[in-house]
């Protein structure tokens, strides 16, 4: 297969012998990605993709997660407010797949929280010392 770009990836239609994903260059697939360059490498497309786990006959996790996200305008802080019952109607995402991106927004959400009561703890003290 010659190498092709995300978006050509994407519009291929998946069948049995291509098998989604596992049919792309090494290097184009989020885990690989991920584990040659560390998540940072990777776009917001792909690490949803990796939370989505799997697509569906017509279209790869990558390909449903960009839909997704294009649906909020690819915000992601419109991604963290998300609920069950909108991610519920795109094709593909069952009780499993939402309530993965829900439990990763919500450990997001408690890990900025943990953040700013650190910060307002330090800044707090700078306060009291007269700073």
């Amino acid at each position: 297969m010659d190498k092709l770009d995300f978006k050509q990836q994407c519009s291929l239609p998946l069948d049995k012998s291509a098998k989604g994903i596992k049919a792309w260059e090494p290097d184009m697939r989020p885990r690989e990605k991920m584990l040659a360059r560390g998540p940072g490498a990777l776009e917001d497309r792909e690490l949803l993709a990796l939370l989505i786990g799997s697509g569906t006959v017509r279209e790869t996790a990558v390909g449903l997660s960009a839909r997704i996200l294009s649906s909020i305008g690819n915000d992601l802080e419109q991604l963290a407010k998300i609920d069950y019952r909108a991610l519920g109607r795109f094709s593909g995402m069952g009780m499993a797949k939402c309530s993965s991106i829900l439990a990763a927004m919500e450990l997001a959400r408690r890990i900025v929280e943990l953040q700013l009561k650190s910060a307002a703890s330090f800044f707090g003290l700078l306060d009291a010392m007269g700073r």
